[in-house]
């Protein structure tokens, strides 16, 4: 896929910043499970590592009282979280091996580019 051909508005770009790069279980399975997600990782700044982890560390202050959740629930909303991200994962591989996350990926600077956003550069 031509990076012209992805056209995202700075809204869309932000969630997908926030879904793929600030969830820590998407993140690590993407990671794990496409090649072209994992070397745009092990290629980026520091500064944009740095984001990340604050990104993370968010999401984890955002959700720190869920065991509390799953504690009050005997493990039921456990077991309903975890049927919910199985399901998940399933569409995410397909979406992992789509030509348009790959050209995401790895032609990233140059979709942000074509689209006239920045996200740290530096």
């Amino acid at each position: 896929m031509e990076v012209r051909y992805l056209r995202y508005t700075l809204k869309e770009f932000q969630n997908i910043i926030e879904y793929y790069l600030g969830t820590p279980k998407i993140y690590k399975y993407c990671y794990e499970n496409s090649s072209e997600f994992k070397e745009f990782i092990d290629n980026i700044n520091e500064s944009r590592k740095k984001e990340i982890k604050k990104l993370h560390m968010a999401y984890y202050a955002v959700n720190c009282k869920e065991p509390l959740v799953h504690l009050g629930t005997f493990g039921l909303s456990f077991l309903g979280k975890k049927i919910a991200e199985n399901k998940e994962f399933q569409k995410l591989d397909e979406t992992i091996n789509s030509d348009e996350f790959k050209t995401l990926f790895t032609r990233f600077d140059e979709v942000l580019a074509v689209n006239g956003i920045e996200w740290l550069n530096e």
